[in-house]
């Protein structure tokens, strides 16, 4: 595999498990959204979004507040679709690392731990 075939792989893949390859990220179905809120807030947001089902009308939730550089940061959002939240620039210097190892034919096995969609610690 070339090496620039090799890059549009591990770009798209790192796309998209941020999720960043879409933008604006699309809207939060309102019965997920609900539950980063407070229990009355919550029960109403289910409530209405339960009502609108029958008339086969999807309401969605969109934070507004959330820019493409808070995405490629990995500052906290609330994603219902990445597969990861610490953003392009972590999943960049991850790949960085990792060819670094390579390049240096350092020995050893790499182990990659992390928590729910959250962070990663290597060793």
């Amino acid at each position: 595999m070339t090496d620039k075939l090799r890059q549009h792989y591990i770009d798209l893949l790192k796309g998209s498990l941020s999720f960043t390859l879409w933008w604006p990220e699309p809207a939060i179905p309102m019965e997920v959204a609900a539950s980063a809120f407070p229990s009355p807030i919550r029960q109403t947001m289910i409530a209405i979004a339960q009502c609108m089902k029958p008339l086969r009308i999807s309401l969605g939730y969109n934070r507004g507040d959330i820019t493409k550089e808070d995405r490629d940061e990995g500052r906290p959002y609330f994603s219902a679709y990445a597969d990861t939240m610490i953003g392009r620039k972590r999943l960049d210097n991850i790949q960085f690392c990792v060819e670094e190892v390579i390049k240096e034919k350092v020995p050893g096995d790499f182990i990659e731990t992390g928590v729910w969609r959250g962070g990663h610690a290597f060793s």
